[in-house]
């Protein structure tokens, strides 16, 4: 059971490496409070965007 939970914590430790060096950059978009279902929002709520857009010959 340690072993299983020690294997576990380092598959999730392992960082992501989504990024390639050519890759665009993320902008940051504010988007303000985002109201929840549930009524709550999460305030100064801010979303990335990266443009992944073709180029067309």
């Amino acid at each position: 059971m340690r072993h299983a939970i020690l294997g576990l914590t380092l598959l999730l430790a392992t960082p992501a490496f989504a990024h390639s060096p050519n890759a665009p950059e993320h902008q940051l978009q504010p988007l303000g409070d985002l109201k929840l279902e549930s009524g709550e929002a999460i305030k100064d709520f801010l979303d990335t965007v990266t443009d992944r857009g073709r180029k067309l010959h």
